[in-house]
């Protein structure tokens, strides 16, 4: 009888074991695929959120370094829960049309649309894994970047353009690129700037990918200078990216706020074919990186 007991406890042990390991690769699947989000420009989940937790990490350094705060909460586990919950309530009302949960979805869907969350739609039982993760997915969406703005001082910010590329080369798409005006180069040197428009989506714009195999190694003014002091300006509101060192690949210190000023102390450095400067915060000491030109301008100390 024991022994009976013990291959029913081996049987038991090795099915959870299958099971456990068929969910963890639907979901490491699932969280490769593109997002079903306009919005998103193709990353995946598993992109969204490594992206946003980088972006934690850095404003979370940057607020916990003021007196007056005592640091930012993660987001990325504080809704995992919520969505989780969300996720099967709303798959349950998928699968059941007709119940009171159903409606109670449709009602608000009605009374207040949502243009990220899925709607309630009739599914199958083999439909419902798939309903689960399509509301999962985008409720981390809606939280962590449409809504994120209400965080204020803890707020993510927008979303690193470095991550909402081309997945297939790891390329910039110019397609999606805001470049009005290119004029020609020649011998080696820009004879005239690129005329990008700063977008409220991004605060470091990238340029044309095919134009890496031309060196931008001449300029023919610097537009500051060691010493002076810059302001940040034209991010609609949205803030810069400070940057460790000049780069779009490292790591990002904080979010320098629209309008602060700042003090030039190196630069400029040209990379990823932007022109890159030190800046060093006037009002918050130790608040210092590298951020990228074309959202600085002179200002005056006041």
């Amino acid at each position: 009888m024991v022994n009976f007991l013990g291959d029913i406890f081996k049987v038991f042990l090795i099915t959870c074991l299958l099971i456990g390991l068929t969910v963890g690769v639907w979901i490491f699947h699932q969280g490769n695929q593109s997002l079903d989000i306009p919005e998103s420009n193709g990353i995946s989940f598993w992109e969204l959120i490594q992206e946003r937790w980088r972006s934690y990490k850095a404003i979370n350094d940057s607020v916990s370094s003021q007196a007056q705060f005592l640091g930012c909460e993660n987001n990325i586990l504080r809704l995992f829960p919520i969505n989780f919950k969300s996720a099967a309530r709303f798959t349950y009302a998928c699968f059941q049309p007709d119940s009171e949960l159903a409606n109670a979805f449709k009602y608000w869907e009605v009374k207040k649309p949502d243009q990220v969350l899925p709607t309630v739609t009739p599914i199958k039982f083999i439909d419902m894994p798939n309903a689960f993760w399509s509301y999962f997915s985008a409720a981390y969406w809606r939280g962590l970047v449409s809504i994120d703005h209400m965080s204020n001082e803890c707020a993510l910010g927008p979303m690193d353009e470095i991550f909402i590329s081309n997945k297939a080369n790891q390329e910039f798409s110019p397609a999606k690129l805001p470049i009005t005006q290119v004029d020609s180069i020649e011998n080696n040197e820009m004879t005239t700037e690129l005329s990008i428009k700063p977008t409220a989506e991004i605060t470091e714009i990238a340029t044309q990918a095919q134009s890496t195999s031309i060196p931008l190694t001449s300029f023919k003014q610097a537009a500051f200078r060691v010493g002076d002091t810059v302001k940040i300006y034209g991010t609609e509101n949205q803030g810069l990216r400070v940057r460790e060192d000049p780069g779009l690949d490292k790591y990002i210190k904080y979010i320098a706020k629209e309008g602060d000023l700042y003090r030039i102390t190196d630069g400029p450095f040209n990379l990823d074919d932007f022109m890159w400067w030190r800046i060093q915060s006037l009002k918050t000491p130790g608040s210092e990186g590298w951020s990228v030109e074309n959202f600085l301008e002179k200002a005056s100390e006041q």
